[in-house]
């Protein structure tokens, strides 16, 4: 699974509509880039789960995550609206 790290990557990510299955913030984290990040993840219906710092450093390694990872969705999901949509007009 492909992982994005740190604060400002992951809210470029959320911004840009990147196809994020879920970010995981580290427990105790505040100020104006993590409550965007939450509020972003919440609007986008993104699973947002936050982990004990010592659960949190056990699934970061070594990376450079400054308290925030996001997980990107390694499958695009389609609702059924959008395939039909791209449907329309073509023989199969």
């Amino acid at each position: 699974m492909n992982m994005i790290f740190g604060r400002k990557p992951v809210l470029e990510a959320l911004e840009s509509g990147s196809e994020i299955e879920r970010i995981i913030i580290s427990r105790g984290l505040k100020g104006d880039v993590i409550d965007r990040i939450k509020r972003l993840s919440k609007s986008s219906k993104i699973k947002l789960s936050e982990y004990t710092p010592e659960k949190f450093s056990e699934l970061s390694g070594k990376n450079n995550t400054q308290g925030v990872i996001a997980e990107l969705s390694t499958s695009k999901y389609y609702s059924l609206e959008e395939l039909l949509v791209s449907a329309e007009g073509k023989k199969y």
